[in-house]
């Protein structure tokens, strides 16, 4: 039981992440806020601060990676639960 749903909670969490990496203001926030870190990387005059964009840079990106990755663990959990769902008794699974 806790199985199923641990799988229900991950489709939620995957339709939540795609809801979110399909919002129109929040990947326009995203880029806005990529650019400016990548154009203040460019004009940095020390290292240290050149580091620091770039690691606010990764950050941003992160952010967008782990929903990407939320929303795939989603699409498996959901597929999992249509299989458990439709599989028939003896009947063998499919690989």
């Amino acid at each position: 039981m806790e199985d199923d749903d641990k799988l229900r909670s991950d489709v939620e969490r995957g339709r939540r992440a795609k809801a979110l990496l399909e919002d129109e203001l929040l990947q326009e926030s995203l880029e806005y806020v990529l650019e400016a870190y990548v154009d203040g990387w460019k004009k940095c005059k020390t290292v240290e601060l050149r580091e620091t964009a770039w690691a606010l840079t990764q950050a941003a990106e992160k952010f967008r990676d782990h929903l990407t990755t939320v929303l795939n663990n989603g699409v498996l959990s959901d597929r999992q639960i249509h299989e458990l769902v439709t599989r028939q008794p003896g009947r063998p699974r499919a690989a």
